[in-house]
């Protein structure tokens, strides 16, 4: 069963019987995701929460990215059986570009043991939306047991398999990071993590 916490708190919480989701109020970013009853917590840490990003190169100026972080904060709807929350903005603001006419509804989902990411995109205004990140999890911790931690993404005819702990490889290089990173090729369209004990 799912349920919502009280509607006056900082963050929005979304529960399963396997899973706990917290969404802040204010910008949308995913605070804390930990597996209920246990643990683990896969993100914990909210100052480095983070919701989406979007980037809208501009004609002089390409890296124009879009932060969830600089928008005003957004209209929240939770349904009636509370197990979806659905996060709305109706225009965005880019790093170089200003306000645009672009729309962002979220909606997110936890059942199970499986939380769900629904991001699409309303634009209206005359720039292309290049690439969307959604979800961003700005945090992403090992099991407190140790156990190993993979990764997959959809990759050409099947999945690409890459471990994340306790060996990790920068695949982003060493420049523009200052902390350990793990990103997917564009194209792909999911990615889960995987948890099981170390031999």
């Amino acid at each position: 069963m799912t349920s919502v916490l009280n509607e006056t708190e900082t963050w929005a919480w979304l529960r399963s019987q396997d899973l706990e989701l917290a969404i802040d109020r204010q910008s949308g970013a995913l605070v804390s995701l930990r597996q209920a009853g246990g643990d683990w917590t896969i993100q914990g840490h909210p100052a480095l929460a983070v919701g989406w990003r979007l980037l809208v190169p501009l004609p002089e100026r390409r890296n124009n990215q879009v932060r969830n972080e600089d928008q005003a904060p957004p209209s929240i709807r939770v349904d009636p059986e509370g197990s979806r929350l659905t996060l709305a903005w109706d225009e965005v603001r880019s790093v170089h570009g200003g306000l645009h006419s672009i729309g962002i509804k979220q909606t997110i989902t936890v059942q199970g043991r499986h939380a769900t990411f629904e991001t699409s995109i309303d634009n209206r205004s005359d720039l292309t939306v290049e690439n969307v990140w959604a979800p961003y999890i700005g945090d992403l911790r090992p099991t407190a047991t140790g156990e190993e931690l993979k990764t997959f993404y959809s990759s050409y005819g099947g999945a690409t398999e890459l471990s994340m702990f306790p060996t990790f490889a920068n695949t982003a290089g060493y420049w523009e990071v200052d902390r350990r990173r793990r990103s997917g090729p564009l194209e792909s369209a999911w990615a889960s993590f995987l948890s099981r004990p170390s031999p």
